[in-house]
């Protein structure tokens, strides 16, 4: 499912588990006792086990086919059922269309994971505006200007961050892709 051509799946993997609220996540490690030994004696809760810890484990036990991916598929579309109800009988030309407007309700990794779970060739094409877009929304001018409005100066600080990081990895991403 994560694996399309010419997009790193392991950073598909990553994204898309990234965007499940901590319980999602935390499940597998409570069914299975050779999971919970990898998170070296850290108890299952957010503070002492936080996603970022979580996440680079699970992407591994998925690849290696040790954890089931269908059970966060079945998660993220009863969570996200609004955007999966609004992508999934689009055809190309209308999601690329729509990409942008996606863009402006939800985060840029919900997007991104919904057009993932659309697993059709021609998702690339679009996956690529839509890291285009993220780019161009992702710029560390607007950040400001959105937040101060609203007096959030350490919250846009932490976005100026964020976004950093995601430029990066859009880099990496269309770099793979071409």
């Amino acid at each position: 499912m994560f694996n399309i051509k010419g997009v790193d799946e392991k950073r598909c993997i990553e994204i898309f588990l990234s965007t499940l609220p901590y319980e999602v996540l935390i499940k597998p490690f409570k069914r299975d006792t050779k999971l919970q030994k990898k998170l070296a004696g850290f108890r299952l809760i957010k503070s002492a086990c936080p996603p970022k810890k979580i996440i680079p484990i699970l992407r591994e036990e998925i690849i290696k086919g040790n954890v089931d991916s269908k059970s966060f598929v079945e998660e993220w579309k009863k969570i996200y059922k609004d955007i999966i109800n609004q992508i999934e009988n689009l055809t190309f030309e209308e999601l690329d269309k729509k990409v942008h407007e996606l863009l402006n309700l939800y985060a840029p990794e919900v997007v991104f994971s919904g057009i993932l779970l659309l697993n059709d060739e021609g998702t690339i094409s679009i996956i690529d505006n839509v890291l285009e877009m993220i780019e161009k929304k992702c710029t560390n001018e607007q950040v400001p200007d959105i937040l101060e409005s609203s007096g959030g100066e350490e919250t846009a600080e932490k976005l100026k961050k964020v976004n950093k990081k995601l430029l990066k990895e859009i880099k990496k991403i269309t770099g793979k892709i071409d």
